[in-house]
């Protein structure tokens, strides 16, 4: 019954928000400074660290598919190649059903993924928190849809990591701490 409220409560999430982005757009068109920026190298330092961990969050997922051994169907890995680039909201629906675990009697666990992606992880926050302007991403947070966008799907792919690392982790807390956590929790 707790894994259901838990599902109940990711699907009202996740409408809200795709439903927030999409109306973000739709008032303030696609045209993102961020992404501008980006190209031309340009680009804050937070901006680009959270640019840069909204790719890892995809990868932190398929990495966790093989580490809980998870069955993945066509659609989970339509759905998780799709979320490297339109964003981890697409990872979601993949999580709506229920976790079947794949018979895999000498499955080999990708812990240097796990360990690459967790270094990667630091790396992009060290620099990001160092050297960044959060005072500046805020502001964009409501003028660029690309930093909006990205926020919430931050937000997204946080609370989905401790949903699901609360349900196979004895040490599910540390998924409160954005990425970092959830790479820890995989490599336990």
């Amino acid at each position: 019954m707790k894994k259901r409220k838990n599902r109940n409560i990711l699907v009202f999430v996740y409408l809200i928000l795709v439903g927030l982005s999409l109306f973000f757009v739709l008032s303030h068109g696609i045209n993102s400074v961020l992404f501008n920026e980006i190209r031309k190298g340009t680009a804050d330092p937070f901006g680009l660290m959270v640019f840069f961990l909204m790719g890892l969050y995809p990868l932190s997922f398929l990495v966790s598919n093989f580490i809980l051994e998870r069955e993945m169907t066509k659609s989970d890995w339509v759905l998780t190649v799709l979320s490297f680039m339109i964003g981890a909201f697409a990872l979601v629906p993949s999580y709506f059903k229920p976790y079947v675990r794949k018979d895999r009697p000498h499955s080999i666990k990708p812990t240097f993924m796990a360990w690459l992606g967790l270094g990667s992880t630091l790396m992009f926050l060290v620099y990001g928190i160092m050297v960044g302007d959060s005072v500046a991403y805020s502001s964009q947070f409501m003028s660029d849809p690309l930093v909006f966008i990205m926020t919430l799907d931050f937000i997204t792919m946080t609370i989905l990591s401790v949903l699901i690392a609360k349900e196979h982790s004895v040490g599910w807390k540390f998924a409160f701490l954005p990425l970092v956590g959830w790479w820890a929790i995989l490599l336990d």
